[in-house]
């Protein structure tokens, strides 16, 4: 369980399949969030609801919320839908800038 990365985007759970730990790196650099607001976006990505994101980083239900609120704040959007497309967004652009 977990990978090791920089300490900026170190993480405690594995990347969505889809994605390299290389890739899914890049990725969380462009959002710029902390480390255990990226663990969250990872298990949205990952369709994991609050309670099971709560139970999976050792938080309250409430922090997983508060996370969430930030979260959608820093990245510019209002929902887990249009932060998943944010997030593939990023990752097509990285993709765009590689070639």
């Amino acid at each position: 369980m977990g990978r090791q990365g920089t300490p900026a985007t170190q993480s405690i759970i594995d990347p969505p399949p889809l994605l390299s730990p290389e890739e899914w790196e890049r990725v969380l650099r462009s959002l710029r969030l902390p480390p255990r607001q990226a663990s969250v976006v990872e298990l949205i990505l990952q369709g994991k609801q609050d309670k099971e994101i709560a139970v999976a980083l050792g938080l309250r239900r409430s922090t997983v919320r508060t996370y969430l609120t930030r979260i959608f704040a820093r990245v510019g959007v209002t929902n887990r839908v249009d932060l998943v497309l944010r997030v593939c967004a990023n990752h097509l652009d990285s993709h765009r800038s590689k070639g």
